[in-house]
């Protein structure tokens, strides 16, 4: 990607970004909270991916790492419900629901692997 693709592209997030806090900020406030307890959830899990593949103690980690990931996807999926069942559906919010759901789950899966081509590799070294 160029430099003048990756700066409109952020010019953009950013513009979207400032026209969402200047509306309805209530409205947004949920999903930003629930994008927060993610965020968590990911350095948790990254940091889990870390000491396991440096063979280091990790459960310290992945515990509270399940359990908000476990959590804040159910309130973003009961969030999503919501806003699709309400008088006046919000299809824009449902939607970043969705994408904060996919993009978990991506990092979930990426992280399972890493630690799966971490332990193979050792096997075959020490095989």
């Amino acid at each position: 990607m160029t430099i003048r693709i990756a700066r409109g592209l952020g010019a953009l997030v950013v513009a979207l970004a400032g026209w969402l806090a200047l509306g309805n900020w209530k409205a947004i406030w949920p999903i930003f909270g629930a994008s927060n307890q993610l965020i968590a959830a990911m350095v948790l899990i990254i940091a889990t991916v870390y000491l396991m593949t440096r063979s280091r103690r990790w459960a310290f980690a992945a515990i509270p790492a399940a359990l908000i990931l476990l959590t804040t996807m159910a309130a973003l999926v009961y969030q999503m419900v919501g806003f699709l069942r309400a008088e006046k559906p919000n299809v824009m919010l449902a939607t970043v629901a969705a994408i904060l759901l996919v993009l978990a789950c991506f990092v979930v899966v990426q992280a399972a692997r890493t630690v799966l081509a971490v332990k193979r590799e050792k096997a075959r070294r020490e095989g």
